[in-house]
C-alpha cells in the first residue's frame, strides 16, 4: 500500500507541475522524491509506510472505516482494481474540497 500511496503522490505531484530535483523547492516545485518506489531512499520509504499505516486512524477521526466488500458484492474485472479504502478516502477527500471522486 505504501508503493501505491507513493505513487499517487508522484502523480499528484507532476499533474501540478512539480518535478524532479536533487534539492527540494516548494516555490521552484521542485523535489528529490519525484522517483519511483524503487529508487526511493529508505529512509523516505519508512515516512509512506507511517503514512499508510496511520490512514484507518485518520478515518476514524471522521467517522469512517476501511471495510473489506464481500466476495459477492465484488464484480469481476479486467483490470487491476482500486483497493476499497482508496476509493472511500479519495471520495471523503473530493467531497470535503466541494467536488466529486468521479475520475
Amino acid at each position: 500500500m505504501a508503493e501505491l500511496e507513493h505513487g499517487r503522490w508522484n502523480v499528484e505531484r507532476l499533474l501540478d507541475g512539480w518535478r524532479w530535483g536533487p534539492i527540494k523547492d516548494v516555490t521552484k516545485k521542485v523535489s528529490p522524491y519525484i522517483l519511483p518506489w524503487s529508487a526511493l531512499p529508505e529512509d523516505m520509504r519508512e515516512v509512506v509506510r507511517d503514512v499508510v499505516r496511520d490512514i484507518p486512524h485518520l478515518l476514524a477521526e471522521v467517522g469512517m472505516e476501511i471495510v473489506r466488500m464481500p466476495a459477492t458484492k465484488r464484480k469481476p474485472s479486467r483490470r487491476k482494481p482500486i483497493p476499497t479504502w482508496h476509493r472511500v478516502w479519495t471520495r471523503s477527500t473530493a467531497e470535503s474540497r466541494g467536488g466529486s471522486a468521479r475520475r
